[in-house]
């Protein structure tokens, strides 16, 4: 629960946003490297080529790749390969991003991560960035192994803003703004629901209506 004080809320987009680029992208190329993860990929192509084809939606689509590749495989098992790739990668923010980050830290902002990425992924990130805390699409575990299905609908779009208002609606009034970055038209409702939404557009943050 957000902490009673009268300071700015700081919704953040992950991937192409707080970070640059695409980290589930980069972190399945890491996983890659084993044959038996070779293997799953190819079996996940039909379901990429589906949502490229208009066949799925997003949703449907990343839900069954995500299936393919880590169904049975252990909750501790993803959280050591997550670490191991933070730890590879570092978790440098977005240059675009950074002089903006470092002056709410300094005026006492509350940051808050809202992905459509995997929970665990951003839990392995908040570990090392503690500054951070995250909204994503929720991955479930049982007894100690990932089923292959999504805990929570994909964090994308207007469940972005579902989200939030599911944690941060009650509680609103107890900040002086709310601030939101993103970088595609999956952010705009987001963008939109703060006070203040900016969109990065050609290397530079353009505040939306």
């Amino acid at each position: 629960m957000p902490e009673n004080k009268a300071r700015t809320l700081v919704l953040l987009d992950f991937d192409g946003t707080l970070l640059e680029g695409d980290i589930f992208a980069a972190f399945l190329k890491r996983r890659l490297k084993s044959l038996r993860m070779k293997i799953r990929a190819l079996r996940a192509v039909p379901f990429l080529l589906a949502y490229k084809l208009g066949l799925m939606s997003n949703s449907s689509s990343k839900e069954s790749v995500f299936k393919v590749l880590f169904k049975g495989e252990s909750e501790s098992h993803f959280m050591s390969e997550a670490a191991a790739f933070w730890q590879k990668r570092g978790t440098q923010l977005n240059p675009l991003i950074q002089s903006k980050i470092e002056a709410y830290k300094k005026g006492g902002a509350e940051l808050c991560i809202v992905s459509a990425n995997f929970s665990l992924l951003l839990e392995a990130f908040c570990e090392l960035q503690p500054d951070f805390k995250q909204i994503s699409t929720l991955v479930a575990i049982q007894n100690g192994k990932i089923t292959g299905a999504f805990d929570s609908p994909n964090c994308h779009g207007p469940e972005k803003v579902k989200r939030i208002e599911a944690i941060y609606g009650p509680v609103r009034d107890q900040y002086q703004s709310v601030h939101a970055y993103g970088d595609t038209q999956g952010d705009i409702p987001m963008l939109q629901w703060a006070d203040e939404g900016y969109l990065l557009q050609n290397g530079a943050w353009h505040k939306i209506d």
